[in-house]
């Protein structure tokens, strides 16, 4: 390949390579993260024997905490104890401070935060809500980098069908602050910190438009993104400048099952501006709601992560032919580039960003159910040998 824009994240004059491995035989992709380490960390349930044809929900399977290191992954944590394994389908990852955190507050009857300091311990401690939410915490948990302070979200419900988002950000003193963000909004969102340290999150109204909502020094102050009329998750990163880029699916009117189109959202230029991202792309929505698909680089390009592929994939009867790919946007023009074999299975896509501004994806794929795996992949320095330009 000679067009240096198969390599769009690379940094002038060096080119960028994908290395891919498989991580784990895994029943389900959880949560991943990098770290303030510029480790990835990653979540997931381990498949130690095979369920019964009859029953998928048979056989046994742990929580698994995972980190790569210079030689290779190596396990954390593996909860064999079911009575302290902390909910996977509820639980939130982060790095920051030398300390991995986890949090499970969808039942705050049983909300708790854990904390892993450096040698082996877990601490855990209640997960104190505000005393007006009742919906729940979303397993969404967040660190500003730069300082370790941790950021989570959650709704309250107060009738006739009104969510209300809640974010809440932990204290030097260890108490949360939470805060209103939007009394129109609540659904699938995503949440994430910006260089200056405000928030930004990206979630839907009641009436299903895109809604966003940032906090700085004056508090939060959300608006309408598109009248789109979707549900499918968002997913929203932060630029350098301080503007917001936010992904979201809508779905073929033909097949209601697949998100297949991918469009990017923008304020940079002051008013929001979506675009469609010319690429086809599918992901199931179940498997979308914990998928975290855009980030931004410090160069400021724009980059996503999508599954693509026959549509007959999306049912998992597709062993071969589908594909992760990278996609950048620089000044109004996309670029894309194979990046992974992608056979469509429990398709959660997780992508991150280090400090150097390399890419970081995790993926649940695999030949159909009885084949689930976690694959692993993430740019590199040096030259890509497959590619003959400059």
């Amino acid at each position: 390949d000679t067009n240096p824009a198969a390599h769009p994240g690379a940094a002038d004059p060096l080119e960028l390579a994908w290395q891919v491995e498989a991580l784990a035989y895994s029943e389900r992709l959880i949560r991943a993260t990098v770290g303030a380490d510029d480790r990835p960390y990653v979540l997931y349930v381990e498949r130690i024997s095979d369920p019964t044809p009859d029953d998928r929900t048979s056989g046994v399977a742990f929580l698994v905490l995972a980190r790569r290191t210079a030689t290779g992954w190596e396990v954390v944590y593996r909860w064999d104890d079911p009575a302290e394994d902390p909910a996977p389908q509820a639980v939130g990852l982060a790095h920051a401070a030398g300390r991995i955190y986890l949090v499970n507050g969808l039942d705050y009857q049983d909300g708790y935060r854990w904390t892993r300091d450096s040698e082996i311990n877990w601490h855990q401690e209640p997960f104190p809500p505000p005393p007006a939410l009742t919906g729940g915490v979303a397993s969404m948990l967040v660190p500003n980098r730069a300082t370790g302070t941790l950021a989570v979200r959650g709704w309250d419900e107060p009738g006739d069908g009104q969510v209300v988002l809640y974010a809440a950000v932990r204290q030097g003193n260890g108490s949360w602050l939470w805060e209103a963000v939007d009394a129109d909004g609540g659904g699938p969102a995503d949440l994430q910190w910006g260089a200056a340290g405000d928030l930004h999150t990206c979630y839907y109204g009641a009436a299903g438009t895109l809604r966003y909502a940032r906090r700085g020094s004056e508090g939060w102050e959300a608006v309408t993104v598109d009248d789109v009329q979707a549900s499918s998750p968002c997913s929203v990163a932060a630029a350098p400048d301080g503007s917001a880029r936010v992904a979201f699916f809508t779905n073929d009117p033909d097949d209601a099952v697949l998100w297949d189109s991918l469009h990017l959202a923008t304020n940079a230029s002051g008013d929001w501006v979506t675009a469609d991202v010319p690429y086809d792309a599918f992901l199931e929505p179940e498997a979308m709601s914990s998928s975290r698909f855009v980030v931004v680089a410090p160069n400021g390009s724009t980059h996503v992560v999508l599954a693509t592929g026959a549509p007959e994939c999306g049912d998992g009867s597709c062993e071969d032919g589908g594909r992760l790919v990278h996609g950048v946007e620089e000044d109004g023009a996309w670029s894309f580039e194979d990046v992974a074999p992608f056979a469509y299975w429990e398709g959660r896509i997780i992508v991150d960003i280090d400090s150097t501004g390399l890419l970081h994806v995790v993926y649940g794929h695999g030949g159909g159910a009885e084949d689930p795996a976690v694959g692993y992949a993430h740019q590199v320095d040096g030259v890509d040998e497959a590619c003959d330009g400059p």
